[in-house]
């Protein structure tokens, strides 16, 4: 029977959070997104060629053919950039960072930050909107004015704050060029006012300077030339392309003006444009003091023109954002899948402008990344979650459309079935005895949880509708009409049979279920919807949104929520008062206090929290340290709004709002309560062909598996947190009918002697 819970929490924690009794170190490495058809800039130099384009700074070196990725962590001063330009005569990238940051980067190496106009103190925006050059003079067009940089002093020498956002700001000669909204403004005197500048009668936002008396003049929908008459502001201009281009950039003879799908190049003095040269997609370039080659990026990377060696960073290569992470341990690979419609972490304008809405599964093997998407799935919308069959040596997983009642089975890099869930936004995991469970929170619905059985989750064949059971839970419904999209999350405790689901709307709260009486009998239900702080105060679901629930293995579910973070004892959720833990604090450095978008717990039991905003913390594994908080400012973050975390022996992988992340931790001591381990399945059928994965260990522990007569049938080592057994004795056959022993250790001496774990096979 459904009733009201009230939640009561424990006193505050005696350990402060902010302790570093013990701290993860580790180095950061970036991934970086690859869609070579949206490139934004591609710039070829003597001696590199620049590639930027979705976020990421990649450098091809000509004479290697190395391709390396330019970020924080390879010696950039920032993170996020907004736009590069090169400057051929000084051998100089000029990086501009959204947060007003610039780096100076030569091609020899040197990158050299010049950081005035973000330590600037202004009211409004200092946002940097374009730069131009001139001897040793770099002009800074921003939201306030502009600012000129002395490149070999590396500082500023001139900068005036007009109040008002510049489009670009250039010298032609003796006359400065700036522009205001869509329109072109010159002066020959003085620059201290905006009303010392007078219109040119050119509607354009940026100038490319061709010489002392010529430049080109970006426009909306065109691009211009135009000429100064004489030695004042007097000038004509005359249409060249109506169209606006991408880049305009100088050749060995003349230069190029790229449109994505064509091109077009003029003379050295702008004129004598020639017709359009079709390209598929595809940015050019050729270095004006080069030897004439013409470089090209596109869908496929960086490539000489007319061969077909291409040069491609190792990384997610899709307009579609990262989003979800899981790790295929059978196959030692990591799926990062896509981003999906999510009203807590962000609307799809603010972080999905990139591309469609689709499914797409990339693999990384710790080398190599691959788009592993199943041609089946390629143009299906609204991607969902994902979730691997541990024990399947077949690469099977089961990813969920979204906004629909569809999910997937692949298996071996193809679509084996397609099923249907109770409702909207399915999501997935399996219990202790290898069954798979889907579960929806569309409202409308009875059907809100339903159990593919252990024998059908990695069947290749003979799998439909019909073989999916339907558990009857009324509490994982939502309430609310229609369909929001929060982010609904579900987790299954192992340890003691407890299911926990959340729809991620407001008054909804947390539904726990378990069965006592096996899949034939009814889920045993409570739906908990408030709260009590230590204050005294009352916390409901009509202030609150529940984002991410996570299982550990001493039996507690970790609960994310829009206003930060507690947990709980799985045994007490069906309890007249169920206790909650949590740390009140009034500092920042908490994410008990935080916005929680994802929890995941290691294979020692830590705590990983993404947050919404402030970065990710690292827990003890009883939650009263923080061993890490990683920041965009102090590691190798992309950014502060966390998405997913996943961890597998000393690797974390993190999808944020700017891209992937990959930390590789310095090994610790072991810290492995080996009385926790788990082992899934744990009931095997005649037609079981995967494998039982025993969890929770260290990488190289002992595992033994023995009959009820004590006589030893296998022996594992664990590759990584977990070890593998195929159910088959050291012949390779299938044992009798029967129950068979577990034990693990850190090694055979420290062999326990009672077994941690059960497995029964049914021959």
């Amino acid at each position: 029977m459904m009733f009201m819970k009230k939640f009561f929490l424990l006193l505050a924690l005696a350990l402060s959070l902010c302790a570093q009794a013990e701290t993860i170190e580790g180095t950061w490495r970036y991934h970086p997104v690859f869609v070579g058809e949206n490139a934004a800039n591609l710039i070829d130099t003597e001696q590199q060629v620049y590639l930027y384009g979705n976020g990421y700074l990649s450098k091809l070196d000509k004479s290697t053919s190395e391709l390396v990725t330019l970020t924080k962590i390879t010696g950039l001063s920032d993170v996020v950039i907004g736009n590069v330009y090169y400057n051929y005569a000084k051998h100089l990238l000029v990086v501009a960072y959204t947060n007003s940051n610039i780096d100076l980067v030569y091609d020899d190496g040197r990158i050299v930050n010049v950081s005035d106009i973000h330590d600037a103190i202004i009211s409004g925006s200092k946002i940097i909107n374009d730069v131009t050059f001139a001897g040793d003079l770099i002009y800074v067009a921003t939201d306030f004015g502009y600012a000129v940089i002395n490149e070999p002093q590396a500082r500023i020498v001139e900068y005036r704050d007009y109040a008002t956002p510049l489009t670009t700001a250039a010298r032609i000669g003796d006359r400065l060029i700036i522009g205001r909204g869509n329109a072109l403004y010159g002066t020959l005197d003085s620059r201290e006012k905006l009303s010392d500048f007078s219109s040119l009668g050119v509607a354009a936002q940026r100038v490319v300077p061709i010489d002392d008396n010529t430049f080109f003049a970006i426009g909306s929908a065109n691009l211009a030339r135009v000429a100064f008459d004489s030695d004042d502001l007097a000038c004509s201009s005359s249409v060249l392309v109506s169209a606006a281009p991408i880049s305009v950039q100088p050749t060995p003879t003349g230069w190029i003006v790229n449109f994505r799908t064509y091109y077009v190049t003029t003379d050295a003095q702008g004129d004598n444009k020639s017709g359009n040269q079709t390209v598929n997609k595809a940015l050019v370039s050729s270095a004006p003091n080069g030897d004439g080659t013409l470089w090209l990026v596109d869908a496929n990377g960086i490539h000489k023109n007319g061969e077909s060696t291409y040069f491609t960073p190792n990384g997610w290569r899709s307009a579609c954002p990262t989003f979800w992470i899981d790790y295929d341990k059978m196959a030692g690979k990591f799926y990062i899948t896509s981003f999906a419609d999510n009203a807590v972490v962000g609307s799809w304008s603010t972080v999905g402008n990139l591309g469609p809405r689709t499914i797409c599964v990339f693999t990384y093997d710790g080398t190599l990344w691959r788009n592993e998407t199943p041609s089946a799935l390629a143009n299906v919308a609204s991607p969902g979650q994902m979730w691997t069959a541990p024990w399947s040596d077949k690469g099977d997983y089961y990813i969920s459309q979204r906004a629909s009642n569809t999910f997937y089975h692949v298996q071996d890099g193809q679509v084996a079935q397609s099923l249907t869930a109770s409702d909207y936004r399915p999501t997935f995991d399996h219990d202790a005895a290898g069954n798979l469970w889907i579960v929806s929170s569309r409202e409308n619905t009875n059907e809100t949880v339903k159990v593919l059985p252990a024998d059908k989750v990695t069947a290749a064949t003979d799998v439909s509708n019909s073989d999916l059971k339907t558990i009857s839970v009324p509490g994982v419904k939502m309430t609310q009409a229609g369909n929001s999209f929060k982010r609904q999350d579900f987790v299954v405790e192992r340890k003691n049979g407890v299911f926990a689901a959340t729809s991620g709307e407001y008054e909804r709260g947390i539904c726990f279920w378990r069965m006592p009486d096996g899949l034939d009998g009814a889920a045993q239900s409570v739906l908990v919807k408030q709260f009590v702080k230590p204050s005294g105060a009352v916390v409901d679901w009509q202030q609150i949104y529940v984002t991410s629930l996570a299982a550990d293995s001493t039996g507690h579910i970790w609960v994310g929520t829009s206003k930060g973070l507690f947990f709980l004892d799985s045994n007490n959720a069906f309890n007249e008062t169920v206790n909650v833990q949590t740390q009140e604090v009034n500092n920042g450095d908490s994410p008990y206090s935080m916005a929680i978008n994802r929890v995941h717990v290691d294979d020692q039991n830590r705590k990983w929290i993404g947050t919404n905003d402030y970065g990710l913390f690292v827990l003890s594994p009883d939650g009263n340290e923080v061993l890490a908080h990683f920041t965009a400012g102090n590691s190798g973050l992309p950014a502060d709004n966390i998405y997913d975390v996943h961890c597998v022996g000393t690797s974390a992988f993190v999808t944020t709002a700017l891209g992937i992340a990959e930390f590789n931790m310095q090994p610790s001591a072991p810290v492995v309560d080996y009385a926790a381990v788990s082992a899934s399945p744990t009931l095997l059928y005649p037609d079981f062909t995967g494998y039982v994965t025993i969890s929770g260990l260290e990488r190289g522990s002992y595992v033994k598996i023995t009959n009820r007569k004590g006589e030893v049938v296998k022996e594992l080592t664990a590759d990584g947190e977990a070890a593998y057994w195929d159910a088959c004795d050291d012949r390779g056959e299938r044992p009798a009918t029967g129950v068979y022993y577990i034990y693990a250790a850190p090694g055979a001496e420290q062999c326990p002697a009672q077994p941690q774990l059960q497995v029964k096979i049914i021959k």
